[in-house]
């Protein structure tokens, strides 16, 4: 009887497992529909024009993932054009995958483009809802002028170090 109910347990927490992480698929242009559009603005009192401003750029799904992908110009016509990534689970739970946000990066911009996170003063914060934004510059040959300068990827790392596995593709 214990070894059936330890079964059925493991059964369970597969699939609770395979839920909360569902297999990768590649992304695919998307558009949002009409009736989630008019939700959103009757829901938080956006103007037409608002809303039109949030649509621009491309959207994109995976099994996993919605994100909206936009080109911003520099200010100024200074510095390079970047690639704003608006990040979402579609299930709509947090995030904190730093592997997924570079796979996200290395398909929807590209492998050598380079992207950052940004943890704006207060003044300038926007948080609401578990949504995260990449900004990424434009350009294969750009590198910011900090950050590690040669690649580093160990999946068995020595001393006391901890690494997952990486998934197999």
């Amino acid at each position: 009887m214990k070894r059936r109910r330890a079964a059925k347990v493991r059964t369970v927490s597969a699939q609770v497992a395979q839920a909360a992480n569902p297999s990768w698929t590649p992304f695919q242009r998307a558009v949002i529909p009409p009736e989630e559009i008019r939700h959103t603005q009757q829901a938080y009192g956006f103007t037409d024009a608002e809303i039109a401003d949030m649509l621009t750029g491309e959207f994109w799904l995976n099994s996993v993932y919605q994100v909206q992908k936009r080109t911003i110009t520099p200010q100024e016509g200074h510095g390079p054009n970047l690639i704003w990534l608006s990040i979402k689970r579609r299930d709509r739970r947090p995030i904190r995958d730093w592997r997924h946000f570079q796979r996200i990066k290395n398909e929807l911009v590209g492998p050598e483009c380079e992207g950052v996170e940004l943890y704006p003063a207060d003044s300038r914060l926007v948080d609401t809802s578990n949504q995260f934004h990449l900004y990424c510059v434009d350009d294969p040959t750009f590198r910011f002028p900090f950050g590690f300068q040669e690649r580093l990827v160990m999946e068995r790392p020595g001393g006391k170090a901890k690494q997952r596995p990486f998934a197999k593709e």
